[in-house]
């Protein structure tokens, strides 16, 4: 294991597709409400002690308004002691008329039909993708024949909502939308989902492959009180060598990432399908990975680099 560096990434190219930005903190979300995106998303999508105060997200919601942008509302699996935060989070935005909210906690998804104003979208933790994996790692064991190899390829890249018991469930909670993982092999799946009239967040290069209540990172470090962390997330991640599947991944926080970078073509197939948005993470992380600022990652999902 190693401090993060940079890896490479090629230019893009597709027809323009809306672009959202997510971003968990306040000094970066400053200057990605200033870049060519549709949408700012904000809040932390994995660990709820980084959950906004109102200020904050007041604030964050007032310059996403000011920029012209639409502003969504992300929020992590919640913690008991936690609960009363997003509370008070949901009712001070309710106010503000309608606004979409990012959700990966039942519990969460339920408090939202008590507010009127507030459009649930399911977040990455409610979407189950086991192709979040990587496929080495499934198909390792020898002697597989062809025949029960793609047989667990097609299980292996569908999601969770194209269960039709699970889209029915979600629906009568709601949902409209979804977000779900940069994944080339489940774009036939997210197909299926856009053509029955769901909306899907795609998520570029950054695929959660272990997300863990207990947080991995202050494990690391050892740090002593993980209810009064620190955050040393917010600015250091790791690169994780995994020898036994040959391949790289990124630990960053209570999450542990793989690298999957859009090409030409997988663009613009996922732009030809319609009610769809991708979705571009700012943070250390994502700049290190893809080693390009934001305005440039945007123009190169646009094709216009």
């Amino acid at each position: 294991m190693e401090d993060m560096d940079q890896t490479p990434v090629q230019a893009l190219g597709a027809s323009e597709m809306k672009v959202a930005v997510q971003t968990e903190s306040l000094e970066p979300y400053k200057e990605a409400v200033l870049s060519d995106c549709e949408k700012m998303r904000f809040g932390p999508e994995f660990c709820d002690l980084k959950i906004p105060d109102l200020k904050t997200l007041r604030l964050a919601h007032k310059l996403a308004e000011d920029a012209g942008k639409e502003f969504a509302y992300v929020t992590p699996p919640i913690s008991n002691p936690n609960l009363e935060k997003i509370r008070g989070s949901l009712s001070f935005l309710d106010k503000l008329g309608s606004i979409e909210v990012i959700v990966n906690d039942l519990g969460v998804l339920r408090l939202l039909k008590k507010y009127q104003h507030l459009e649930p979208h399911l977040g990455r933790l409610r979407v189950y993708i086991p192709g979040r994996c990587p496929w080495s790692q499934i198909t390792r064991m020898p002697n597989i024949s062809y025949f029960s190899r793609k047989r667990v390829e097609q299980i292996f890249y569908q999601t969770a909502l194209n269960y039709e018991p699970t889209i029915k469930f979600y629906k009568e909670m709601g949902v409209q939308a979804a977000d779900v993982d940069w994944i080339p092999q489940s774009f036939k799946h997210y197909k299926e989902l856009v053509q029955n009239g769901t909306r899907l967040s795609v998520h570029t290069y950054l695929v959660p492959v272990a997300v863990t209540r207990r947080c991995h990172t202050a494990r690391l470090l050892r740090e002593p009180q993980p209810t009064r962390c620190p955050r040393p997330c917010l600015n250091k991640a790791y690169r994780l060598k995994q020898e036994t599947v040959g391949a790289d991944f990124f630990l960053n926080g209570n999450v542990v990432f793989r690298y999957s970078e859009p090409q030409r073509d997988d663009l613009k197939k996922l732009s030809n399908m319609g009610n769809v948005e991708v979705v571009v993470t700012v943070g250390d992380l994502a700049e290190a990975v893809t080693e390009r600022g934001l305005e440039r990652t945007i123009m190169g999902l646009r094709g216009e680099v």
